[in-house]
């Protein structure tokens, strides 16, 4: 038995396309928990769970909270559902087999337990950008740039591989589903291997929503400290100083782009989730003279970024020495603060406003009486 679990939060545009993908892929049920949606998500699954086999809950904290909260859905698809086999999935992963022609349920099928927990390998579907939307025909090749590639439009690296893990009453699963507690096994072999399609910048509106419920988690949960560097938080910046919008478009091949790439072999055209006939919301596009001007912005905007990073680098070598040091220093810098709003908010009361005002007539008039010079006596004539 599989069982996928899911935790979504506002992803209207694919959340359907993706749950209905894997019921035609054998997966036999499924443990969601919405994380608080406002976007009409919560009703697409209240309608999906009336056909499908779902213990559907709601998790209205937007703290970021993942890993506490797939571990307890994977942990009850092997005590409550009898899972053999677990797939802890993102709205926007497609689980599907190497092999075009079978199912999950079929190659899984042919698993052994013993195989405990293995990678499963994760390719970006890409296509030109666009303002709104989630076409398949659009998002229709594998994204195969190398590192130097993704770096010239701003990007990191290739997305981190997920994992797939027998049923089991006490695995943990470790924040982002990439790895568990239970210990790799060997990886199938070839005729039965998976690997999970992935649309993670389907829009510009997807992407804002997204970059923003992620950003306020991180920020917002204090038990949680991902890096300046982690490619969501880099976005989060990019969204506040209003130039993720430029970011998204420059990462999206242009039609030249996509023609070049085909023939240099690192995007290649794959029409496996179109052909699958799910549902999806149609696009939205950019005008051409607004995606070329993004482009070049964004293109910008990475040069002047990288070259900001290695500056970066060699401030936060002298970083360690003195951060005791930046500590108290902003400490006494916020008391003094304190004091000063103390003191002001004790000087604009109207009785002591008063005072104050008689006190500084009586210091000016001790000024001009002591600017004075005293008369000088006959005798010192």
């Amino acid at each position: 038995m599989i069982v996928l679990t899911l935790m979504v939060r506002d992803e209207i545009d694919i959340v359907n396309s993706m749950l209905n993908h894997h019921v035609q892929q054998g997966v036999d049920a499924f443990i969601i928990t919405d994380n608080g949606s406002v976007d009409g998500t919560w009703d697409v699954l209240q309608e999906f769970a009336r056909h499908h086999q779902v213990d559907l809950r709601q998790d209205p904290v937007h703290l970021k909270q993942q890993s506490t909260t797939v571990t307890t859905m994977a942990r009850d698809a092997y005590a409550r559902m009898g899972a053999d086999w677990v797939i802890n999935a993102d709205a926007d992963e497609f689980w599907k087999p190497l092999d075009p022609t079978k199912t999950l349920a079929e190659v899984v099928a042919r698993y052994s337990q013993d195989m405990g927990a293995f990678t499963v390998n994760v390719v970006n579907l890409t296509g030109e950008p666009a303002r709104a939307g989630s076409s398949f025909k659009r998002l229709a090749y594998r994204d195969l740039r190398t590192p130097e590639q993704l770096a010239s439009v701003g990007l990191r690296a290739q997305p981190t591989h997920n994992c797939l893990h027998v049923g089991s009453a006490d695995v943990q699963v470790v924040q982002g589903n990439h790895s568990t507690s239970i210990p790799w096994g060997p990886r199938p072999e070839p005729a039965l291997d998976i690997e999970a399609l992935h649309v993670p910048w389907r829009s510009w509106g997807q992407y804002e929503s997204k970059i923003t419920n992620m950003g306020r988690g991180y920020r917002d949960n204090p038990n949680l400290s991902p890096s300046p560097n982690h490619h969501g938080m880099l976005d989060y910046q990019r969204l506040l100083d209003g130039s993720l919008e430029a970011h998204y478009v420059v990462r999206h091949p242009s039609r030249e782009d996509l023609e070049r790439g085909i023939a240099g072999g690192w995007f290649v055209h794959d029409t496996y989730l179109a052909e699958r006939n799910l549902p999806e919301v149609p696009d939205f596009a950019y005008s051409p003279d607004y995606a070329v001007a993004a482009r070049t912005f964004g293109a910008a905007l990475t040069i002047v970024e990288q070259r900001g990073r290695a500056d970066a680098a060699e401030r936060d070598s002298y970083r360690g020495t003195s951060a005791d040091l930046v500590r108290r220093l902003d400490d006494e810098h916020r008391a003094r603060l304190e004091a000063e709003e103390r003191a002001n908010r004790f000087a604009r009361r109207p009785g002591v406003r008063a005072a104050l005002a008689m006190k500084a007539w009586f210091r000016s008039l001790a000024n001009t009486l002591l600017r004075k010079k005293p008369p000088v006596e006959a005798s010192q004539q």
